[in-house]
């Protein structure tokens, strides 16, 4: 008797905390009400779109194929900008309204990628969270588990991070849902996978805008300019975007000549020279041909102009050297030499000195370039170095060096104001220029009115970009280079009894006067090295000195056919813009979080089929009309509603979702 007291007590406790869910109908409902709203429920639920969606998992679907949509939309994108500039979308309104009229509204790269990701993303969670949540079902049915395992599916579900890892650890691997978990775990990183996907770096591009020709009416676009220029002097006013197209001298044709005698050269060809001649800097501004570029850096490949080549050869293995002791004019002990070439020309000159360390000669015979008829000039040079007098152990070195007019092709000039160029010690705009092929087949026609007499080069047709087959150089200007280079380029250099250098001229009686003496020097001081117009490197001192002469001298011959408005060699302007790299590394997890999603799509539902569980998913009506057993509910009784009560309860039951035709209960087996 006492016992059933305790257990009404108990009861009428456990009634106080635990509110039953009566199934009867409400009141004012009779039967006959009840059985048609029943009858009309059960015709009604198996043809209904929800239930027709749940049974069909038509939203798991959906977000499988929608990943799949996004994440191929993010490979498309990706693939189609890469290595290229980033893209500038932007709409600007037209419309009536005051207060938004010429407003601009831009759209970046990223936010486009960060659209897509979170598509993707959405996406891929909802066959994840869903699959989470209706496997907690298929877990209970398999077998009796403890209940709180139900706490943990549910948060997992919902993205919990912490309880994705504990799950992780309750399953220890062995249960299908751990797939789920897992993805839960790494889907956090969705977003951090994406972008990184995307690097950007300044990189050169073409412009397109100016890189075409001048338009017809560009002299009047320059008179305009230089008028608005004139008298707006304190405003820095760019030229009109039709003449900043890139472009670089070349010339045709070289008429010019100096002021003052007959076969005066031009005052700037005679400047350049010296300057070429003096040079310490092989990319200074005397060797660099005059440009037009906006940006500072522009490229021009194959173009062909007018200049002057040097063409040398060595020869060192021709010289003869005869050494024989010379009373009075050796040095007491010491038996001088004498070096000479075949054609005559010799270090010590017609007096024969042995205290010529240099001596550089225009009017010998050829020994080389005996296939130019009418060249500029041959120079023959014979050096000795590290010595104030020549003897049999004196290293010595020869050379001949042809400069002619020609024609140059140039595969490749660049001028590049890179901000890396100043780790390198170039704080301007860097201008590099190599040819990669040369034409000096020139010829002189006597019958040709003008150029009279002047030097014409034919090269085929279209052999570089910039068309033109006919090259020359009038008479005047041609006579008036030969004889000053000339009488420039002969002279000797000497060490007198105390050591000191000394430079002289020839003596010969030359068609121009020409400071030798100073040109001896400029010739004899030590260069490390050179370039040639193919970008070889040249050792020889005398040889680096004639290249950098014909160098200096080409320069000149393109300047002088060029101004703002020539329609010279047309080229590529390069403008610096951040670019797009994808590392497609980073798509790989995505691509793997994708995969995941369909396993659980497919997987979720076989094992739901199979264990006959009913698909509620997260669902939270399923756990209002899910009850326990009675065996179950006595249990409930020590711990209360608190929820440490229903932790320690849920903790202490281990029970098996099982069903009825009526009902589903959690129960112990």
């Amino acid at each position: 008797m006492s016992t059933r007291q305790g257990s009404s007590s108990t009861a009428a406790k456990l009634d106080d905390m635990i509110t039953i869910v009566d199934t009867h109908p409400p009141l004012g409902v009779t039967d006959k009400k009840a059985k048609d709203l029943d009858s009309s429920t059960r015709l009604q639920d198996p043809t209904s779109t929800t239930r027709k969606t749940d049974d069909w998992w038509i939203w798991e679907i959906l977000g499988v194929m929608g990943s799949a949509l996004a994440i191929v939309a993010i490979g498309v994108l990706l693939f189609f900008y890469n290595r290229k500039p980033v893209p500038n979308w932007s709409y600007t309104y037209r419309g009536k309204v005051a207060l938004l009229k010429d407003k601009a509204a831009h759209v970046s790269f990223n936010a486009i990628l960060a659209i897509l990701s979170t598509v993707a993303r959405i996406c891929l969670l909802i066959p994840i969270t869903k699959g989470l949540s209706q496997l907690k079902w298929v877990w209970f049915a398999e077998e009796e588990r403890i209940l709180t395992d139900l706490t943990d599916f549910e948060a997992a579900s919902r993205q919990s991070l912490l309880q994705s890892v504990k799950l992780v650890w309750r399953l220890k691997g062995r249960h299908f849902a751990v797939i789920g978990a897992v993805a839960v775990i790494f889907i956090q990183g969705f977003d951090f996978f994406v972008q990184n996907l995307v690097t950007y770096s300044v990189l050169p591009w073409a412009d397109p805008s100016l890189s075409k020709p001048l338009p017809p009416n560009s002299e009047e676009l320059f008179a305009r300019w230089q008028n608005e220029t004139i008298n707006n002097p304190d405003r820095n006013i760019l030229p009109p975007p039709e003449l900043q197209v890139a472009r670089i001298a070349n010339a045709v044709n070289y008429p010019h000549v100096g002021y003052g005698p007959y076969y005066s050269v031009d005052t700037e060809m005679k400047a350049n020279i010296w300057a070429a001649l003096y040079a310490t800097d092989p990319y200074g501004n005397w060797a660099s041909a005059s440009y037009i570029c906006s940006t500072g850096n522009c490229t021009w490949p194959n173009y062909s102009s007018l200049g002057v080549c040097a063409r040398c050869s060595d020869l060192t293995p021709k010289l003869t050297k005869s050494c024989t002791p010379a009373p009075g004019i050796d040095p007491a002990g010491v038996t001088g030499c004498d070096v000479s070439l075949p054609n005559g020309f010799s270090l010590g000159g017609v007096e024969k000195s042995r205290y010529h360390i240099m001596a550089m000669n225009t009017s010998s015979p050829p020994l080389a370039y005996t296939n130019y008829s009418s060249p500029i000039a041959i120079i023959q040079s014979i050096t000795a170095y590290n010595t104030s007098f020549v003897n049999s152990s004196t290293p010595i070195s020869a050379s001949e060096c042809a400069l002619v007019p020609c024609v140059l092709n140039y595969d490749n000039t660049t001028v590049d104001q890179n901000p890396d160029s100043e780790k390198f010690g170039f704080n301007g705009a860097l201008f590099q220029e190599y040819a990669g092929e040369i034409w000096d087949n020139l010829t002189i026609d006597n019958t040709q009115a003008f150029p009279r007499n002047g030097p014409t080069i034919n090269v085929a047709v279209n052999a570089s970009l910039n068309g033109p087959s006919r090259y020359s150089m009038n008479e005047d200007a041609y006579l008036a280079l030969k004889y000053y280079i000339e009488a420039l380029l002969s002279g000797f250099v000497s060490v007198n009894g105390s050591g000191t250098l000394s430079y002289q001229t020839d003596g010969r009686t030359q068609n121009v006067k020409a400071d030798s003496e100073d040109a001896m020097q400029a010739i004899y001081q030590p260069i490390d090295s050179c370039f040639d117009v193919f970008g070889n490197s040249i050792l020889d001192w005398n040889i680096c000195s004639i290249n950098l002469l014909s160098i200096g001298m080409t320069k000149i011959i393109r300047d002088n056919s060029f101004n703002f408005t020539a329609n010279s060699a047309i080229g590529v302007t390069v403008v610096y813009q951040p670019t797009i790299l994808v590392a497609w590394l980073w798509i790989i997890p995505a691509g793997v979080l994708w995969i995941f999603s369909l396993i659980m799509l497919i997987g979720t539902a076989w094992k739901t089929h199979r264990s006959g569980v009913r698909t509620w998913r997260g669902n939270p009506l399923a756990l209002v009309f899910l009850r326990l057993g009675d065996k179950e509910q006595e249990m409930v009784k020590d711990y209360g509603l608190t929820e440490e009560g229903l932790h320690k309860t849920a903790k202490a039951l281990q029970v098996q979702l099982r069903f009825t035709d009526k009902q589903a209960q959690l129960v112990q087996g």
